[in-house]
């Protein structure tokens, strides 16, 4: 079983149809890849380059994770390095005397890369929306909380599993939307029919999953997937593994109404 795709360059004439295709693979396989999502690849590698370097920063253990988002996570999982660069664009500008210092040079790329992102996300959160049938009100579509939106880069150092297939442990995505850029296909996500699928050459793809919040906003009828890292496959064995996750922590039904 492989993972939907879905066109995102048709969402504009073909809102309603996309809507429903959403609906359908939600209550499905809960993933599905976005091509045509008009971020370009250049962008995307330049994000990844940057995310490599905040993660390689020395004395990160003096700026742990706190509740605005914005800091390392010192604790982190074994073999994962996280740094959170706050929530929708603009808030990690307005937080620039408390961020390390190292990160301020690149705050302009960050925060037009996020701006990117959060178009893909409301027009996602729309969709959504429309298969729900909740109701729509103009001019209030992306909601004013802090914690609406989390922007996080990540890197997988070391596997949990010391024998092959050499897996991560499977977990599932956070919040209730989440798009996550990947800088090679080294992730399976589980299938309704019990099978882990790869994921497809990054370049030009998106993944978006639904989150670990998804059974409590949709009353049990969608459920959270999981996905693992996998390091058995040849073309894999000592690939830099980063990724560039945008999360929606809120249902689109609040996200609509705030």
């Amino acid at each position: 079983m492989e993972i939907p795709i879905i066109d995102f360059a048709c969402i504009v004439e073909a809102r309603p149809e996309i809507a429903r295709e959403l609906a359908t693979i939600s209550r499905t396989s809960g993933w599905v890849i976005l091509t045509n999502h008009s971020i370009p690849d250049e962008n995307i590698q330049q994000m990844m380059g940057t995310a490599q370097a905040l993660l390689d920063m020395p004395g990160r253990e003096r700026w742990p994770r706190g509740d605005s988002l914005v800091g390392y996570d010192n604790s982190p999982t074994r073999g994962i390095d996280n740094a959170f660069l706050a929530g929708k664009p603009g808030d990690l500008a307005q937080q620039v005397l408390v961020l390390p210092p190292f990160w301020r040079p690149h705050l302009a790329r960050i925060e037009a890369f996020k701006e990117s992102c959060q178009e893909i996300l409301q027009k996602l959160l729309d969709c959504f929306a429309l298969a729900m049938e909740l109701p729509d009100v103009p001019g209030q579509h992306c909601g004013s909380h802090e914690q609406t939106v989390q922007f996080r880069v990540r890197r997988y150092t070391s596997y949990i599993s010391e024998e092959p297939p050499f897996l991560m442990l499977p977990r599932s995505g956070s919040g209730s939307i989440g798009m996550v850029f990947y800088s090679a296909n080294y992730t399976e996500v589980d299938m309704p029919n019990g099978d882990w699928a790869a994921l497809p050459d990054p370049h030009g793809n998106v993944l978006v999953y639904l989150g670990d919040v998804i059974p409590f906003w949709s009353r049990g009828h969608l459920q959270k997937m999981q996905y693992r890292v996998v390091e058995s496959r040849s073309d894999q064995q000592g690939v830099e593994k980063i990724n560039l996750a945008y999360i929606s922590t809120t249902s689109p039904h609040e996200m609509l109404l705030h």
